[in-house]
């Protein structure tokens, strides 16, 4: 498998624009018209008037990422705010993108894909909400490696998901902020998923895999595995997925756009003050340890957590975006946010 190269990196946030003032398109504001927003208890009225519906999600029962989403299925914070929500998986964000074009109004993209498609002219999406405000991508070996950290690197193989992922680019990333060259001195395989990245790794076909929580969570745990690097020891800012809408659904039932940013806000918040018990509820969905998931959840750090916007973290994927040649020029962000649902 050939290896490949990204451009070097740059500083996240230069030259994007992103701020955390008001809204920067005409039109964006005011989904209601004037009227103040409902709240999240008046989203919808009866249980005649719940709302049943699909929502686009990547990697729903593969990454830590969506666990928001799990936890606020099975506590009800969905049922209450007159949601009756499917939330379907999709083996990427590129491909998450597509379901919500294809007729999916609610979506847990990577912030990335989104930024990109909208960038190419999917200008329906608009980023309603954050979600996951860190960084769940790190690299793992098998226990008996001799690779053990960033300092044996030289020579060996990583194995990366595809060439525009944002698995390549943190370890393009990281092995810059070495010295080294991908291509040259460290070679960068695709690979797959991350239990396929896991399988290359103890078949000898990579010497470090791409991996995420709660799949490195368990093997780290069963001591299969150990933890090579960690990208959010590399980035300052990132979020990884966004609760994202269509402009056109929102325009027609912003009630449903509410209810579905304050459920899973509901679910951050309980993962980030009351950890162990959202780790039960977790583990019961995922089918896993609740040690394990609850060392997932902790894993990006409990402040990542979190249904606020963070727009250093945005910003880095717009950066992230044009430095793997998804985009050229300059991003308008601020275009897709509807900062409305939030607070």
């Amino acid at each position: 498998m050939p290896a490949h190269s990204t451009p070097t990196r740059r500083d996240f946030l230069r030259g994007l624009g992103v701020t955390s003032g008001g809204l920067f398109v005409a039109g964006t504001f005011g989904a209601w018209g004037g009227h103040p927003r409902p709240s999240a208890s008046a989203a919808l009225g009866s249980a005649d008037d719940t709302w049943s519906g699909q929502a686009a999600v990547s990697h729903l029962n593969a990454i830590v990422g969506p666990a928001p989403i799990h936890i606020a299925l099975a506590n009800g914070y969905f049922a209450d705010a007159g949601l009756d929500l499917e939330p379907v998986s999709f083996p990427g964000g590129s491909d998450t993108i597509r379901g919500m074009t294809s007729g999916m109004p609610l979506g847990l993209p990577a912030t990335v894909s989104a930024i990109t498609a909208y960038s190419k002219g999917m200008n329906d999406l608009r980023l309603v909400g954050g979600c996951f405000n860190g960084s769940q991508v790190l690299f793992i070996a098998p226990a008996d490696s001799p690779v053990n950290s960033v300092d044996d690197l030289a020579g060996r193989k990583i194995g990366v998901s595809s060439p525009t992922s944002i698995t390549t680019y943190f370890a393009e990333l990281v092995v810059r902020e070495l010295g080294l060259e991908p291509g040259a001195d460290v070679e960068i395989i695709d690979i797959g998923g991350a239990p396929d990245a896991w399988t290359g790794a103890t078949q000898g076909v990579v010497d470090v895999a791409w991996s995420s929580p709660p799949l490195s969570s368990q093997l780290i745990a069963a001591g299969d595995a150990k933890l090579i690097f960690h990208t959010k020891d590399y980035v300052t800012d990132w979020t990884d997925q966004m609760l994202v809408a269509t402009k056109s659904f929102i325009d027609d039932r912003a009630d449903i756009v509410q209810g579905f940013v304050t459920a899973v806000g509901q679910a951050c918040e309980l993962i980030r003050s009351k950890t162990d018990e959202a780790a039960e509820v977790y583990a019961t969905a995922m089918d896993i340890d609740p040690e394990v998931a609850k060392a997932a959840l902790e894993d990006p750090g409990l402040d990542s957590w979190d249904i606020e916007f963070d727009d250093a973290g945005i910003a880095a994927n717009a950066e992230a975006a044009l430095a793997m040649g998804q985009v050229e020029g300059e991003i308008d962000v601020e275009a897709m946010i509807i900062r409305d649902f939030v607070g």
